[in-house]
């Protein structure tokens, strides 16, 4: 019996993460209307440049501004914005930290299948330098080193 080894991927869930918004209570004023930010980088919007945040429309239409970079990094999971009990009666309140649900596919499964070994194969265990220097001529059976 040989054991041949087959790697499959597999999709898991790890832990979520939460990230504080840096800009908690800072709004950004474009033509005339206010913007709630969030950024896990900057701690004033007044330290990025406005090419560097981006409009980004929530499920219930609403509208906030969120650094690229951190953008970036939210593009990567489930994301879900976080506000305090106490604004809860707030039309728009602040976003207090992002919870982050990282999806990972690089795991990796090792499944073994155990098949029946062929009469004619030879098996031979090398170590990584023998394996540069041998090279085994199947037809004959030799080893020319």
């Amino acid at each position: 019996m040989i054991t041949n080894k087959k790697l499959m991927n597999r999709t898991m869930r790890k832990s979520n993460r939460t990230i504080k918004n840096k800009v908690l209570y800072s709004k950004i004023e474009i033509e005339g209307k206010q913007y709630r930010c969030v950024s896990f980088f900057v701690d004033s919007p007044a330290k990025a440049k406005e090419e560097d945040w981006s409009v980004f429309t929530m499920e219930n239409k609403n509208k906030i501004l969120i650094d690229k970079l951190t953008l970036a990094v939210m593009a990567e999971c489930e994301c879900e914005f976080l506000t305090r009990e106490s604004d809860k009666n707030m039309n728009e309140p602040p976003i207090v930290a992002v919870e982050l649900q990282v999806i990972n596919t690089d795991e990796v499964e090792i499944k073994e299948e155990k098949t029946d070994q062929p009469e004619n194969t030879i098996t031979e265990n090398l170590t990584p330098t023998e394996d540069l220097t041998k090279l085994e001529d199947i037809n004959e059976n030799t080893v020319t080193e």
